[in-house]
């Protein structure tokens, strides 16, 4: 590069010396700064010859311009020194491209989803937000689960001697489950699998479970099983359809009253999701999400959210997991019963009729709260409306099946607060 040019020097500090010295520093600045333009372009077309060299499967996998950025014009706000490290990672967009390929097996099990998973699945499971990992051994003490890498192709338990273990919540599990299409999730059984015959007993005895010359093929053994206890009642896994996968955490989601609040927390995790948004629990600053634009760690929050769902998505959750209860789905042992039909007409009609209960920003004691909160901590505060959309009576509004979620409309209004002098006309 061609080098500063040195003032000359004079022992008369004449005006005239000190303007032929600035024409010369102008001078020298601008053929630097040429210099640096034709280098970069350099480098940009060296950089384009040799990722045309790569191979197919060593590319980056192209982002879609919808979720490259939630606002072009809007400022990301980097912690201090992360916005270097985060040029150097892959964005979220192509962290969920290579999951999405993948193909991972889960364990429900404690009211969670269980992965056993690579240091490399992990990073990118951490990197948009889908799970926490265990930290703790004895937490996931006797819960079987599958070993899982990145890629289409499950691992094997010879890979890795002891795995990552990561917990899903029901929300996360949803939308890798569904909405990525990458996860099947199993469940605990014991007894005796259906098609199988009891130790000791014959084909044609008393005691048989299961629906008489009904085979299951898909019950399975996992590959690996940390401190699994053994004792005489014989466990086995089995695969959960995809209904079979909503009610059982529609009724993990269920409160002592019968009202589930699964169904308004995962569409708004779908709504955020699908905008770009990182959603995490905001319970630290008094919300149900916080949204973050990448990984906690690089970034600071935007805003956060307060979900409240309609009297009517209460009533139609009420109603579902009586529908479970009535059909003989039990789903999680820690769910309380659902009570009578009597009961549950009663809870409906509270759920229709009061409007302090559930959650959301009920009063304006409560509004006025969280937003001067928000302005503490430096963040927006977002308040999301869950309700069904379009028309129908309330028995088209069935929540006891995953196709609910295409009549759910969400509505989010931003909260800010009024400042007289800041907003003069």
């Amino acid at each position: 590069p061609p080098r500063q040019r040195d003032v000359p020097a004079s022992t008369d500090p004449t005006p005239e010396n000190v303007l032929a010295g600035l024409e010369v520093q102008e001078k020298s600045l601008r053929e630097l700064r040429r210099y640096l333009f034709t280098r970069l372009f350099q480098l940009q077309a060296e950089e384009a010859v040799l990722r045309d060299k790569l191979p197919e499967h060593r590319r980056a996998p192209p982002v879609d311009e919808d979720d490259a950025a939630i606002d072009e014009t809007s400022k990301i706000t980097y912690k201090r020194g992360k916005k270097k490290v985060a040029a150097k990672q892959p964005s979220p967009a192509q962290c969920l491209h290579w999951l999405a390929c993948s193909n991972l097996h889960g364990v429900f099990s404690r009211n969670a989803v269980w992965l056993a998973c690579t240091k490399q699945l992990a990073y990118f499971l951490e990197r948009v937000c889908l799970g926490r990992r265990v930290t703790s051994p004895a937490a996931a003490e006797g819960v079987p689960v599958f070993f899982n890498r990145l890629g289409a192709n499950a691992g094997t338990a010879n890979e890795s001697a002891t795995p990552t273990l990561v917990r899903l919540s029901p929300e996360d599990t949803w939308v890798m489950a569904h909405h990525m299409d990458c996860l099947t999730v199993h469940s605990v059984e014991s007894g005796v699998p259906p098609g199988e015959t009891p130790t000791g007993e014959t084909p044609g005895g008393d005691t048989t479970t299961g629906t008489p010359g009904e085979t299951r093929s898909d019950t399975q053994t996992p590959e690996y099983a940390p401190a699994a206890h053994t004792n005489q009642t014989q466990t086995w896994l089995m695969r959960l359809t995809q209904r079979e996968l909503w009610q059982t955490l529609v009724t993990l989601g269920a409160d002592k009253h019968g009202v589930s609040n699964f169904v308004c927390r995962v569409a708004v995790h779908l709504h955020f999701r699908n905008q770009g948004w990182l959603p995490r629990s905001g319970l630290q600053y008094g919300a149900d999400l916080v949204l973050y634009r990448n990984h906690p760690s690089l970034v600071h929050s935007d805003f956060c959210a307060v979900v409240t769902p309609s009297a009517a998505v209460s009533g139609a959750s009420i109603a579902a997991v009586a529908s479970f209860k009535n059909t003989g789905f039990t789903g999680s042992p820690n769910t309380g019963s659902t009570g009578s039909p009597e009961e549950t007409t009663d809870r409906k009609r509270k759920a229709t009729t009061t409007s302090s209960d559930g959650l959301g920003l009920r009063r304006w004691t409560e509004v006025q709260a969280a937003s001067r909160l928000c302005v503490q901590v430096n963040k927006g505060l977002v308040s999301v409306f869950v309700d069904f959309g379009g028309g129908g009576g309330f028995g088209t509004r069935d929540l006891s099946t995953p196709e609910c979620l295409r009549h759910v409309l969400v509505t989010e209004t931003e909260i800010k607060r009024f400042n007289p002098e800041r907003n003069k006309p």
